[in-house]
């Protein structure tokens, strides 16, 4: 089913679809004291993002190379045999939370702590709107790059190219407690004309391309809405 979102200038022509498989980035609500086992990447560097201030992150492993930067937590597998390992996030309250992390041959991770407080005000926004209604408000909020209450906000610069014609890099990905969206700039390299058909994948939700014909060297954005992993 295809409907169309106005954007703040134009018209997005988004696509609906009812899918629900996993992907890359992980969102975990942990809970203060109980233990959490995550996947993470034995071969690259993985990012814990949490919305604590203060954050802190202690393990006596020798095989994890620990960073902390704000509130994101950088962690590198070092070992040569994947084994789980420990490591406990702390934050200014004193509120302790365990991980176990399970390197296995996966690309970089993204795993975003969200606390209950936070999912609460990522799924009373969702609710609040109505399930095909808030994928359209997601769609609008990512076009003029303000979250939605509750959602995190990923910058990146992930290549996710597929075709020889246009290459494609993730720029942003929106993490809520039903949703999730991703930003994509995607640039042709010879004259091309783009269908949001092409882009949807079994996980997918919905699908907007701000400009569908391009020439040689012209860029547009391509915004993507999914189910977030596991739910239903």
């Amino acid at each position: 089913m295809i409907f169309s979102v106005k954007r703040y200038m134009g018209i997005i022509a988004a696509m609906l679809l009812l899918n629900s498989t996993a992907y890359g980035m992980q969102i975990i609500s942990p809970v203060e004291g109980e233990t959490n086992f995550i996947e993470i990447s034995k071969k690259d560097l993985n990012v814990i993002k949490t919305s604590f201030s203060g954050a802190k992150a202690i393990s006596s492993s020798r095989s994890l190379d620990v960073k902390v930067e704000g509130k994101n937590i950088f962690v590198k597998y070092t070992g040569s045999i994947a084994e789980p390992q420990e490591l406990i996030i702390t934050d200014t309250s004193g509120s302790i939370y365990p991980l176990v992390l399970k390197p296995a041959g996966i690309p970089a991770e993204t795993i975003v702590l969200r606390t209950r407080d936070d999912a609460y005000d990522a799924l009373d926004w969702e609710r609040s709107h109505g399930y095909t209604r808030s994928i359209k408000e997601l769609i609008k909020n990512m076009y003029i790059e303000v979250p939605p209450r509750g959602y995190t906000v990923d910058n990146l610069t992930e290549d996710a190219t597929e075709w020889n014609e246009v290459t494609k890099t993730l720029k942003k990905r929106y993490a809520g407690a039903l949703l999730s969206g991703e930003v994509y700039i995607l640039k042709a390299r010879a004259p091309v004309t783009l269908d949001e058909k092409e882009f949807y994948k079994e996980n997918t939700l919905a699908v907007s391309i701000e400009k569908h014909a391009l020439e040689a060297n012209e860029t547009t954005k391509l915004y993507i809405v999914k189910r977030r992993a596991g739910k239903k």
